[in-house]
Formats: structure tokens, C-alpha cells, sequence
């Protein structure tokens, strides 16, 4: 066949490509997250298609929250934690665990706008969910443990990295043998909670100078010296 004539009927086809039924009705099944991305044109930005599909994981992450948010409710009301910031930074961290494993499936273009499909296995990303948490459990651990080894000015935040460590995945209660042998079962937050709080009692805070005195509207800076003692 003549090279232009393939070329041009290369050409029709794409442009006479009908929507496709995905744009009007999404797709459901039971085992995946579907999401549909459109950028409508003229886009100013630098890629159409890295926009279409950063659209198309924020309608899969709303999916997922529905499931987040009502497994955190008890967590956020037990320590007054804002339900809708504490699920958007649980949201943010799964996807981008989850990146690999999203599959584009179809995109479509027309004059006007830029579309693609993409989709997420659930097996898949409760499998990743289920690694990262291990992994996170693991270092969480270390990380008491060394807090609790000697107690000085770095324990507090040895014991900050390891909530942050299991943060993420708190909606299911992590109970574990601590310390390893001692067949004693903790929650692991409410543990590190507890020694946070402990930690925290156990420093007395004493001012060189039992009174001062300070001037309304003073620019005259004052510094206070302050004794730790444990």
C-alpha cells in the first residue's frame, strides 16, 4: 500500500474515532478502582496526558477514602484528629505506594478535550498496602526500642518518627508482642502514645529566676535560662 494513502487513512481513523462508552458510563467490577481523567482544551500546561491521568488517581483516591474515613472515625474521635486532613495525607501516601500498579486502559482525543481511563487491582493494592505496613511496623519498632535504650534529648523524636512510621495504616488496630518474648500483646500507637506521655512527665522544667519581669510593648529582647532535669 502507497505510504501516503496508509498515512492519511492512519489519519482519518483517529480523527473520526467515535467516544468511546467509558466517557458516558464507567466501568465497574468488583476487583478493580476505575478512574476517567479529562482535560478540556486549549491546555496551557506542559503534558495533557500527565494531567489527565493525575485527574483520572484523584477519582480512584475518592473511592478509596469513602472505605478510609469510615474505618478512621473512631481513631480521629479518640484523638481529635480532623477526619478530612488525616484521610487526603492517608489517601496521598497509598496512591503513591500504589503508582506501579496503576494500568492506563484507553485514552481518546478530540478537538476539545483529552480523556483517559485508568484503573487499580484491589488485590494488588491491599497487597502493597499490607507490605508497606510490615515494613512500617518493622521500623517502628527499631525505633522505640532505641528510645526507650537510653533516655535523653533524642528519644522524643525517635519516638515522633515511629508514629509517623505507622500512621498511615492505624485504621486497622496493630497489635503486636512488645517486648519480642515477653508474650505481652500492645496496641502499638497507644504504646508509643503512652511512652510520649511518660517521657514528657518525667522533665521538670526550672527557670534560673523564680519572677520576671517583663514591660507592656517592650522591644527589648529577654532571654530566660532554664534548667531539664529528668
Amino acid at each position: 500500500m502507497n505510504f501516503r494513502l496508509f498515512l492519511l487513512i492512519t489519519l482519518f481513523s483517529c480523527i473520526a474515532r467515535p467516544e468511546p462508552d467509558w466517557l458516558n458510563k464507567q466501568p465497574n467490577a468488583n476487583d478493580y478502582w476505575f478512574g476517567i481523567g479529562i482535560v478540556y482544551k486549549p491546555y496551557k500546561g506542559e503534558n495533557i496526558r500527565n494531567e489527565a491521568r493525575n485527574s483520572a488517581l484523584n477519582e480512584i483516591a475518592s473511592q478509596i477514602s469513602v472505605d478510609i474515613a469510615s474505618s478512621f472515625k473512631k481513631i480521629t474521635k479518640e484523638n481529635n484528629f480532623h477526619i478530612d486532613e488525616l484521610t487526603k495525607s492517608i489517601i496521598d501516601i497509598r496512591i503513591e505506594n500504589n503508582l506501579p500498579n496503576i494500568e492506563i486502559i484507553d485514552s481518546y482525543q478530540s478537538k476539545d478535550k483529552f480523556c483517559m481511563l485508568v484503573r487499580l487491582s484491589k488485590v494488588k493494592y491491599y497487597d502493597t498496602i499490607k507490605k508497606k505496613r510490615q515494613n512500617s511496623i518493622r521500623a517502628a519498632l527499631g525505633l522505640l526500642r532505641k528510645s526507650e535504650t537510653e533516655f535523653n534529648y533524642q528519644s522524643f523524636s525517635l519516638l515522633g518518627q515511629a508514629m509517623n512510621e505507622i500512621i498511615p495504616y492505624i485504621d486497622t488496630p496493630i497489635e503486636i508482642e512488645y517486648p519480642l518474648g515477653s508474650d505481652k500483646i500492645i496496641n502499638l500507637y497507644s504504646y508509643i502514645k503512652l511512652k510520649s506521655n511518660e517521657m514528657i512527665n518525667r522533665i521538670s522544667l526550672i527557670p534560673e529566676k523564680h519572677s520576671i519581669e517583663i514591660k507592656f510593648a517592650s522591644s527589648v529582647n529577654r532571654k530566660v535560662k532554664l534548667e531539664a532535669i529528668d
